[in-house]
């Protein structure tokens, strides 16, 4: 596809959705809602304000199958704005998302997501990325015939697919390293699922999965019974039982009983 300025006055509706140009013209917002982890919300439109980032989109070919294009723009200051274009006409619903590259299928998802609407062609959000750690993240768009319509012109395509596109943006985030960041979501979702009050302790097993720790001094209940071990690789404190050897309870952070 051959990028061409995209403006804001939009002067014709084809099913190849191919935008006019109006120097110094904004495109009308509608400001919405959000949706994280697939929950649904109001939608959101953010449109183009005419600034570098807006100065090329993607077109389509009059007649072309319908598809969807998503491009991460760096905003600066933490921010990473998702351009969403389609040549699928009037309005529509599609979720976007920024994820860690290369997670596998069974690690706790990194990311961000939102479902938004894109009408006329065009629909964009903005991400605040400052929690996300470090790394190549995938930006994607996807479309699902089961709730995407949103007007009859859409409903008329058939569309019967699940539509998707992606590229790619590094992001800054905190600053540390995902690799980190991964290991301690994965790490603190098998403690949440796999240890609870009085299972057996062994510590050489803990140090095994974790890494090293430290002891905490125990403020609450018995010091000579309980002993609180925190691994930094988790970020969590797990109180033990000495006299049972099994485990008391668990907390996330350093904790003292």
């Amino acid at each position: 596809m051959k990028p061409r300025p995209l403006c804001a006055g939009i002067i014709s509706l084809v099913l190849g959705i191919c935008f006019g140009c109006s120097s110094g013209e904004a495109l009308p917002s509608n400001p919405g809602g959000s949706e994280s982890a697939g929950r649904p919300v109001a939608p959101t439109i953010v449109s183009g304000d005419g600034s570098d980032e807006d100065s090329a989109r993607p077109t389509f070919e009059k007649g072309a199958a319908f598809q969807l294009a998503v491009e991460p723009v760096d905003l600066g200051n933490g921010r990473v704005r998702l351009h969403v274009d389609t040549n699928i006409p009037g309005k529509i619903e599609v979720m976007v998302s920024l994820g860690l590259h290369g997670q596998n299928p069974d690690d706790v998802w990194i990311g961000m997501d939102e479902r938004i609407s894109v009408e006329h062609g065009y629909g964009s959000t903005i991400f605040d990325t400052k929690d996300l750690p470090r790394g190549k993240y995938d930006a994607e768009v996807s479309f699902y015939p089961r709730w995407s319509f949103q007007d009859d012109l859409s409903r008329a395509t058939g569309i019967s697919e699940h539509l998707g596109a992606n590229s790619s943006i590094s992001i800054s985030g905190t600053g540390e390293s995902a690799s980190a960041v991964q290991e301690r979501e994965n790490g603190q979702r098998w403690v949440m699922e796999n240890v609870n009050p009085g299972d057996a302790w062994i510590l050489d097993k803990w140090v095994q999965r974790f890494g090293d720790f430290r002891e905490i001094g125990v403020t609450r209940g018995n010091p000579k019974i309980l002993k609180a071990y925190y691994f930094a690789s988790i970020d969590m404190t797990v109180i033990v039982n000495q006299l049972r050897r099994e485990v008391s309870t668990w907390r996330m952070g350093v904790a003292s009983g």
